[in-house]
């Protein structure tokens, strides 16, 4: 089944272009908070510790991020796996050969939208989605 790559967690140095950036975000933001300044602890810190800070935080985002594409990439699993041998097929070869980007929330939109899930045996054009007729449509369409 195809699939686009995730994004792998890499280090960025401490460099000085991200020091002094680093520092004038830290003097404008005591700048904008001169009496309370010294009682901010996150204005109180140098830049390195903001930048430490702000790799950690990246790091966990991107962790928490690649934790729930997989949970998503499961779920769809799921749900083809859970069709007989020849349906799965089909859905693998029309998956495959679809416009849609890879990514798990499309796959799972697209399973939803298929036929294969309902249980009809002809696959669904998922890009001829029913709307409700009394939903009203997005403004810009």
């Amino acid at each position: 089944m195809k699939f686009n790559r995730g994004i792998k967690y890499k280090q960025k140095e401490a460099t000085t272009r991200r020091i002094s950036r680093a520092k004038r975000s830290l003097k404008q933001k005591r700048e904008k908070l001169p009496l309370l300044a010294p009682l901010i602890p996150e204005l109180n810190i140098t830049p390195e510790d903001r930048i430490a800070t702000q790799e950690d935080q990246w790091k966990e985002r991107l962790t928490h991020s690649r934790a729930f594409t997989a949970k998503q990439w499961k779920k769809a699993r799921e749900i083809i796996f859970s069709q007989p041998q020849e349906k799965r097929k089909e859905l693998i070869r029309a998956w495959n050969t679809s416009p849609y980007p890879k990514d798990p929330a499309y796959l799972l939109a697209w399973l939803r939208s298929t036929a294969f899930y309902a249980g009809d045996p002809q696959p669904g054009d998922p890009t001829k989605i029913q709307r409700n007729p009394k939903q009203q449509a997005h403004p810009y369409e």
